[in-house]
C-alpha cells in the first residue's frame, strides 16, 4: 500500500535524487515547486522502495525514480480504490504517456494552459535577433532612464528581506489580497526558505531601491526552472532587465531555462510569447475508464 504524507524540507535531498534520475522537463517535477506550493494544492508524496509517488488534489503525478509503470499503476489504482478517489493523473510528460495507455484505457487529454515555456539561456541573455527586438528596446528604456544608477545582486541574506518587501508591495500594486492569492503564498514559501531550498535568485536595484526580483532552481541537467519573476511598474522595462541581467550573471552552464506555463492567463501568454521560446513542454491528464 502506499501510504503518502505532506512534503516536508527533510524530503528534498531523497526527491531531487529521483526527479533526477527520471529527468522529467515539465516545471511541476521540481522540489521548490512542489514544496512552494504543498499547501495551494495539497501536494503529498510517498516512496515505494526506489519509486517516488505524488499526488495533490488535482491527481496523481507521473512516478519518478527506478519506475516500473506496470507496477505503479497497480499500486495507484488500489490506493484509488481504497480512497473512493477516480485513478486520475494531474500531469504526465509526454514521453510517458505511451506507457499509461499501453497499459490502462483512460482520456487523455492536453491543456494549453499547462504547456511550459522554453528558452535558450543565450537568447534571454542577449535578446539579440530581430524577433526580440522589441524586448531588447524594452531592456533598452530602464537602463537609459537609470543612466547607469542601477545595480544587479544575486540573492542573499542580505538582501532577500528586501525582497519580500518588493513581493508585497507588488501585490498592493496590482491590487492582490495577500491572505487569499494562490501565487502569493508561494512566492512567500519561497523567500522564506530560500536558502533550504537551494534556490538561486537576483536582485535588481535603481537608484539604490529594490525594483525587481528573480528565483528558481535546477530542473535537470541542462535546464533551470524559474519560478518567479517580480518587478514594480515605475520604471519601463524592468521585468526584461531582471529577465536578461539575472541570465547574463547567474545561469551560465544552463542551456535552457523554462519559465513555467501561463496559468491561462492572456497577458502573461502574450508576455511569454513575446520572448520568442524555442519550444513548449506539452502535458497530460490522464483518467483511466472505470
Amino acid at each position: 500500500m502506499l501510504e503518502f504524507k505532506p512534503i516536508r524540507l527533510s524530503d528534498g535531498e531523497a526527491v531531487r535524487e529521483a526527479l533526477a534520475e527520471s529527468g522529467y522537463d515539465g516545471c511541476e517535477y521540481s522540489f521548490g515547486n512542489l514544496f512552494c506550493w504543498r499547501d495551494v494544492y495539497k501536494n503529498e508524496v510517498c516512496f515505494h522502495k526506489n519509486t517516488l509517488f505524488i499526488k495533490n488534489q488535482n491527481g496523481y503525478y507521473f512516478p519518478a525514480g527506478q519506475v516500473d509503470t506496470e507496477n505503479a499503476l497497480f499500486l495507484i489504482t488500489e490506493h484509488a480504490k481504497n480512497n473512493g478517489k477516480p485513478i486520475k493523473f494531474a500531469t504526465v510528460p509526454k514521453q510517458k504517456l505511451g506507457e499509461l495507455t499501453s497499459l490502462s484505457e483512460g482520456k487523455a487529454s492536453s491543456p494549453r494552459d499547462l504547456f511550459d515555456y522554453v528558452y535558450t539561456r543565450e537568447s534571454l541573455a542577449s535578446l539579440r535577433g530581430k524577433k526580440l527586438h522589441a524586448k531588447r528596446t524594452n531592456a533598452a528604456r530602464f537602463y537609459e532612464f537609470c543612466g547607469g544608477d542601477f545595480t544587479y545582486e544575486p540573492l542573499t541574506e542580505y538582501n532577500i528581506e528586501e525582497c519580500k518587501t518588493l513581493s508585497f508591495n507588488w501585490c498592493q500594486e496590482n491590487n492582490v489580497d495577500i491572505g487569499n492569492q494562490k501565487d502569493s503564498c508561494a512566492v512567500d514559501e519561497g523567500l522564506e526558505n530560500f536558502f533550504a531550498l537551494g534556490f538561486v535568485g537576483g536582485m535588481l536595484r535603481a537608484f539604490g531601491k529594490p525594483v525587481a526580483f528573480t528565483y528558481g532552481e535546477r530542473l535537470n541537467h541542462d535546464t533551470f526552472v524559474s519560478h518567479v519573476e517580480k518587478a514594480m511598474s515605475a520604471i519601463q522595462g524592468t521585468y526584461a532587465a531582471i529577465n536578461t541581467e539575472f541570465a547574463q550573471n547567474a545561469l551560465d552552464g544552463y542551456v535552457y531555462i523554462n519559465r513555467e506555463d501561463d496559468t491561462g492567463s492572456e497577458n502573461l501568454r502574450k508576455a511569454k510569447l513575446s520572448y520568442d521560446p524555442i519550444k513548449m513542454i506539452e502535458k497530460f491528464t490522464f483518467e483511466v475508464k472505470g
